[in-house]
């Protein structure tokens, strides 16, 4: 083999090792540019997380409030109770005589009605409250599933790029 020979096929390497040298600064690049995305969707994925916390501490404010409501439910009942003992005693207490009894069944049913009404009222507020919260509570599990979708997307991404990068680095 003459040095003109030998010149050519050292001139081919070098040309070969220049291409090579191209394609792993591309790679690097793109390596690089995929580094950014990853760093990305760690921020998403933060927000995400952060945005869950504050959902369940929504949750959290929602069941505190239905306990509060309950009580207050259970303390209108209780009250209702004693209102018609009072009723009960003074139904007791009439004096009977010179009272026609159709006057006396009279009282009775108006004091009834009064007593309906009350409850009427009471059970109309507490069910309005308790479908508010209800509501909320179904608005916030939908959030939820909405988040966790995006969430698992991401991972999915994430897996992928992370393939991507793995297989770039066994190639370079």
């Amino acid at each position: 083999m003459d040095n003109q020979e030998m010149g050519s096929i050292i001139l081919k390497i070098y040309e070969e090792q220049k291409k090579t040298n191209e394609i792993i600064n591309g790679m690097g690049k793109e390596m690089n540019g995929m580094e950014k995305e990853i760093k990305g969707m760690g921020k998403e994925i933060k927000g995400m997380k952060k945005e869950i916390n504050g959902m369940g501490k929504e949750i959290k404010r929602i069941d505190e409030r239905l306990n509060g409501l309950e009580e207050k439910v259970d303390v209108g009942f209780k009250e209702l109770a004693n209102e018609i003992k009072k009723v009960n005693i003074r139904v007791d207490n009439l004096e009977l005589e010179g009272k026609d009894t159709r006057e006396i069944i009279k009282i009775m049913q108006e004091e009834i009605r009064r007593l309906g009404k009350d409850i009427a009222v009471i059970q109309q507020e507490h069910g309005k409250k308790l479908d508010m919260l209800f509501d909320a509570v179904t608005g916030n599990e939908e959030r939820n599933k909405e988040i966790q979708e995006r969430l698992n997307n991401v991972e999915k991404i994430l897996e992928k790029h992370s393939s991507q990068i793995y297989y770039l680095e066994k190639r370079a």
